[in-house]
C-alpha cells in the first residue's frame, strides 16, 4: 500500500517555470489527498533563483537541497537519497504533471501493490518525431504517443520526464553513475538519454512497465529555444547517447565479442570506425570516433553496464 509520494525536481537557473511546476504538484497533491513531499534539488543556480521558491511557497512539504555536482542525474540521485516516500516521481523543472497522470500512478500502485513498477509518460522516441512537420509546437515528447515512428525493439523504454518508480527500484537503478548525463548542453550538441538508461536498468532489474498513453505532462518550452539550431544539437546528442547505450544492448545480446572487456573494446572500435566511414562529415561521427578510442572510459562503462546485466 502506498504511504507517500516523493516528487524530485532537479533545477538550474529556472525559477520561472520551476515555480509553476511546484505549484502544480501542490495543487494535485491537495486534490488527490496525497501524502507527499516535493524535493527541489538546485545545481547551485544562485540565491536569486531558489529564493523565489522559498518566498513564494513556504510550504512544509517542499524541501530545497543544494547539489554542487554538475549534471541532472546527480541531482536526481541526491534527491532520491533524501526522499522518504515509497513512490519516486522525477519531474523536470519545466514540466507540469497532469492530475490524470498522478492519479494513474496512484491507482497503479493500489492495483499492483508496492512492487517494482516503472511508469512513464511516453514510449515513442523523440529523435524520430519530425519537429519541422509539427511546426515546432511546444508538444512535449512526454505527452503521450505521437504515432509516426518506425522505432522497434523488444526492450521497453520510456522516453521523457515524469518517470516514476518505487523507492526500492530507484535505489537499485541509481546505485551507480549513469553512463550518459541527461540534457548537458555542450558546444555543438545537447547530451540526452538519461531517461532511456534508467529505464534500461529498470528492465534488467525485472521491473514491470506501465505506459500512460494520454497527456501526462505539459512541457514549458521557450519558443525561442525551438529552432533549427536546437533541433540539430539535440539530434546529435541523441545519436551520441544511443551509441553509448548500445553497450547495454550488446551485452544483453550475448554477443561473443562482448563477453570479454578487451574483445568488446576492439569490437566497439571497429563499429565506431565503420560508422565514421559511413558518415564522415557528421558531428556525431567525430564524437563517436574519439569516444571509441578512449579505453579507460569504455572500461568504466563496461563495468557499470555489466553490474545490471
Amino acid at each position: 500500500m502506498i504511504t507517500m509520494f516523493s516528487f524530485v525536481i532537479p533545477t538550474y537557473k529556472n525559477n520561472k517555470s520551476l515555480l509553476s511546476c511546484v505549484k502544480t504538484l501542490l495543487s494535485i497533491g491537495e486534490k488527490l489527498s496525497l501524502k507527499f513531499e516535493i524535493i527541489v534539488v538546485d545545481n547551485y543556480s544562485g540565491r536569486e533563483y531558489i529564493d523565489v521558491i522559498k518566498e513564494s511557497i513556504p510550504d512544509i512539504n517542499v524541501k530545497i537541497i543544494k547539489n554542487p555536482v554538475i549534471g541532472a542525474h546527480h541531482s536526481r540521485r541526491l534527491g532520491l537519497y533524501n526522499a522518504i516516500g515509497d513512490i519516486i516521481v522525477f519531474v523536470d523543472d519545466d514540466n507540469y504533471l497532469t492530475e490524470s497522470y498522478v492519479q494513474f500512478i496512484r491507482d497503479s500502485y493500489i492495483q499492483y501493490g508496492n512492487k517494482d513498477l516503472f511508469i512513464g509518460c511516453a514510449s515513442q522516441p523523440f529523435h524520430e518525431i519530425d519537429w519541422i512537420k509539427h511546426g515546432f509546437h511546444p508538444h512535449s515528447y512526454a505527452c503521450g504517443s505521437l504515432t509516426e515512428t518506425t522505432f522497434k525493439q523488444n526492450i521497453p523504454v520510456y522516453w521523457g520526464a515524469g518517470m516514476c518508480m518505487s523507492k526500492n527500484l530507484a535505489d537499485k537503478a541509481f546505485r551507480l553513475d549513469l553512463t550518459v548525463d541527461g540534457r548537458m548542453d555542450k558546444k555543438n550538441y545537447i547530451m540526452s538519454g538519461e531517461d532511456h538508461e534508467v529505464s534500461l536498468r529498470a528492465y534488467f532489474l525485472g521491473a514491470k512497465f506501465l505506459y500512460f498513453d494520454k497527456v501526462g505532462l505539459k512541457h514549458d518550452f521557450d519558443r525561442d529555444r525551438l529552432n533549427l539550431m536546437y533541433y540539430a544539437k539535440i539530434q546529435i546528442g541523441f545519436v551520441y547517447a544511443a551509441w553509448i547505450l548500445k553497450l547495454y544492448y550488446l551485452r544483453n545480446s550475448k554477443n561473443i565479442f562482448m563477453m570479454n572487456k578487451v574483445t568488446g573494446f576492439i569490437f566497439m572500435v571497429i563499429l565506431g570506425i565503420l560508422y565514421f566511414i559511413r558518415y564522415p562529415f557528421k558531428t556525431e561521427s567525430n564524437l563517436i570516433l574519439f569516444d571509441v578510442c578512449d579505453y579507460p572510459k569504455y572500461a568504466k562503462r563496461f563495468e557499470t553496464v555489466s553490474a545490471f546485466i
